[in-house]
């Protein structure tokens, strides 16, 4: 029997009928698929964390599977909240709930490499800007807002000259 998945507004749900396995073989289990969330949500310092699926959850840990069985909708919502915030990160493409929630742990773990490699880049063209100016030969001071937006730079990410 399974329990009716609340979707998060906002999101399309994938018809049933274009549901497939994902095609490339996720090689963890169902139990490490979760885990895996729940890993990436921490190292976002996420709170209020909640895995939502249509299956029924044990009550001792509401993150894991109570059945070994997937339910009739392999649809999950990942709800938290981060710096104030709150997000929902759903997926209902794939066919079973092991690969849904090993798409949303993947997809958390690019977000924060794009997070990461941001300010990375952000460093880069700070020190590129400095090594420009401190040098004679340009004949024009190279500014950072002509490559960053300056809703990007902040004294923390730039530094002062």
């Amino acid at each position: 029997m399974s329990e009716r998945l609340e979707w998060s507004d906002g999101f399309e749900r994938t018809p049933a009928g274009d549901r497939e396995s994902y095609p490339h073989g996720f090689r963890v289990s169902r139990t490490r698929a979760f885990e895996n969330i729940l890993e990436e949500v921490g190292k976002m310092n996420a709170r209020n964390v909640q895995v939502k699926t249509a299956a029924p959850h044990t009550q001792a840990e509401p993150h894991r599977l109570y059945a070994d069985r997937d339910p009739d909708d392999p649809g999950i919502v990942v709800y938290f909240e981060r710096d104030g915030q709150q997000f929902a990160v759903p997926c209902d493409r794939w066919d079973n709930l092991r690969d849904n929630a090993q798409s949303i742990a993947k997809y958390l773990n690019a977000k924060r490499a794009l997070e990461r490699r941001r300010k990375s880049i952000i460093r880069i063209w700070v020190a590129i800007a400095s090594a420009f100016s401190a040098s004679s030969r340009p004949r024009r001071r190279c500014s950072m807002r002509e490559f960053v937006p300056a809703s990007q730079l902040t004294t923390s990410t730039v530094g002062r000259p």
